[in-house]
């Protein structure tokens, strides 16, 4: 009975894309109905599940798309296409008050899912929102690996105060290092630009408010996904040419003795003599 029940299922696999642009969606919860056997799609929008004998229902679900149900029938590979959802999460907007619908809600807010930053390879929280939010600029400091972006919302407020909005994770007001939040985890982001969006956090919310919601745990099957990314950086410009210890202590003589001589008026032994007495002390 037991070597029955092992052999007696299937392996289904297939790909999920999007309606709107045929990109694959990763992160779709796979399920087959009836059961809880769940699976996911990797970052290519690919699954594969074990589906058992008597089933023949695989259920999909993502935020922000409708749920498509998809027989099997027999078929090794079920391809799916997913629709957007007119009523879904993507329409409830994370206020400081709690959530709204973005039809009712007076303020001005631009809602960030995890569907967006999954498509981006950035390395921190606040480069996720270049370019997905209007009134929104990010610019990176110092460039070196690690280093954060600085982030203005509608522009400067004030001349010699910080610029920096408040960040609330999962309801929290945030001090943190925001490079320690991995952009996977996060289920969505708002930015809060105006004063009525934002207005429980006072004066801390002047500069915008950005509400970041972390993803929560589920009863799906136990998984573990790896996403790497690698770049490199060129100069613009080619590097100048260095001179040795020799050619250096020649032009530094040259130089000394010629502002003494044309710049200070002194005759050719005397600026030479001082070139030489600088260069020794």
């Amino acid at each position: 009975m037991g070597f029955t029940a092992l052999f007696a299922q299937q392996r289904v696999t297939g790909t999920v894309t999007s309606s709107e642009d045929g990109a694959p969606i990763p992160y779709v919860t796979v399920v087959v109905a009836g059961t809880t056997i769940t699976a996911q799609t990797n970052l290519d929008g690919v699954y594969s599940i074990n589906v058992p004998a008597g089933s023949n229902t695989l259920r999909f679900s993502f935020v922000g798309m409708q749920t498509v149900v998809a027989d099997i029938n027999g078929r090794a590979v079920v391809d799916v296409i997913m629709y957007p959802d007119a009523i879904a999460l993507e329409d409830v907007v994370v206020v400081a008050y709690g959530t709204a619908k973005k039809e009712s809600l007076t303020g001005s807010a631009t809602v960030v899912d995890s569907q967006k930053l999954a498509r981006r390879v950035v390395s921190n929280v606040t480069k996720a929102l270049d370019g997905l939010s209007t009134g929104v600029i990010t610019t990176s400091g110092s460039g070196q690996p690690g280093s954060g972006a600085s982030v203005i919302i509608r522009g400067y407020g004030s001349i010699n105060a910080s610029q920096t909005p408040l960040y609330v994770v999962d309801g929290i007001p945030y001090n943190g290092n925001l490079n320690a939040i991995n952009p996977a985890d996060i289920e969505s982001m708002t930015v809060l630009k105006d004063a009525s969006s934002g207005a429980l956090y006072g004066a801390r919310g002047a500069n915008g408010v950005i509400m970041i919601t972390t993803k929560k745990a589920t009863s799906e099957k136990v998984s573990i996904t790896y996403n790497g990314s690698a770049g490199i950086s060129n100069r613009a410009l080619k590097r100048y040419d260095m001179v040795d210890q020799k050619d250096f202590v020649n032009m530094t003589y040259e130089s000394l003795r010629n502002t003494y001589a044309f710049d200070n008026g002194y005759p050719w032994e005397v600026a030479s003599q001082n070139a030489m007495n600088d260069l020794s002390s």
